[in-house]
């Protein structure tokens, strides 16, 4: 948890896993980050206007099978 790295796909953003493993399969849970903070530790600078905010879930690593549900996600400037 807290791994950071390169988005692939897009040189101006950045992936930071907040959520890995099977401990806690079943279970809703919730987390609470700061993205103003995250953005000047990944980038340097201040912010730009927020477009758009992407969450994913992947299996990419170990070539398996994931399902997630994601509900009331909120941002607070």
């Amino acid at each position: 948890m807290g791994e950071r790295f390169d988005n692939p796909c897009e040189a101006k953003a950045k992936m930071i896993v907040v959520q890995s493993g099977a401990q806690d399969a079943g279970k809703w849970l919730s987390y609470k980050v700061n993205h103003y903070q995250d953005y000047m530790q990944e980038f340097g600078e201040e912010p730009p206007k927020i477009i758009y905010v992407g969450i994913q879930t992947n299996a990419d690593r170990n070539h398996g099978k994931v399902e997630t549900w994601y509900s009331d996600i909120c941002l607070n400037k």
